[in-house]
């Protein structure tokens, strides 16, 4: 992905440009679907949830996740909420 915009659901997106990427708002995927996201050396986009949902981590909710080029990241809807 080289522009920065929404997300598409049960798809891997490898993103090259840096930016702001959407997840679908959480009454809009069935529980269980995913995203996956990777990005490119050197890139950092972040990842916020359509309608300003928050998004479960390891660190605890937040609004906001970054994706360097070291991690490939697997957004997993719980029914309510993003998780990666």
């Amino acid at each position: 992905v080289d522009t920065p915009g929404a997300l598409a659901v049960s798809q891997k997106h490898f993103i090259t440009a840096a930016g702001n990427y959407t997840l679908p708002a959480p009454g809009s995927v069935k529980n269980g679907e995913s995203i996956t996201v990777a990005s490119a050396p050197g890139i950092e986009p972040t990842i916020s949830v359509s309608g300003g949902s928050q998004i479960n981590t390891d660190k605890g909710a937040d609004t906001e996740v970054i994706v360097n080029g070291d991690i490939q990241a697997e957004f997993v809807m719980t029914g309510t909420q993003w998780e990666v």
